[in-house]
């Protein structure tokens, strides 16, 4: 299975704005948010997008999985999966929603 991670621009401004608040300067904030970011898409691919105790919550917008990232970094996610017709292959696509201090209650 081909993996692909997409990370929603309103979700980069969030992980911005969550570690700025624990960084000294915005160049530690940036370059622990792509750190953060590379980080995520590794594991993304290694767990072919289930992450371990990922928890599914039911959003108004549709079904969203909430991942426990580091201590104060939770990590809001869905992923589809597409076939292609001609060999078969999957993809699976993993579209990073947002970041949190704390995912929503259910």
């Amino acid at each position: 299975m081909k993996i692909e991670v997409e990370c929603e621009p309103p979700a980069r401004a969030e992980l911005l704005d969550l570690l700025s608040r624990r960084t000294t300067s915005v160049l530690d904030t940036l370059l622990f948010a792509g750190v953060y970011l590379d980080d995520l898409t590794r594991l993304f691919v290694a767990h072919e997008g289930d992450l371990p105790s990922a928890v599914q919550i039911q959003r108004a917008d549709g079904s969203r999985w909430w991942w426990r990232y580091v201590r104060g970094v939770w990590v809001s996610y869905v992923y589809s999966d597409s076939r292609t017709w001609l060999f078969g292959t999957t993809t699976r696509t993993v579209r990073v929603l947002g970041f949190s201090a704390a995912p929503p209650r259910p």
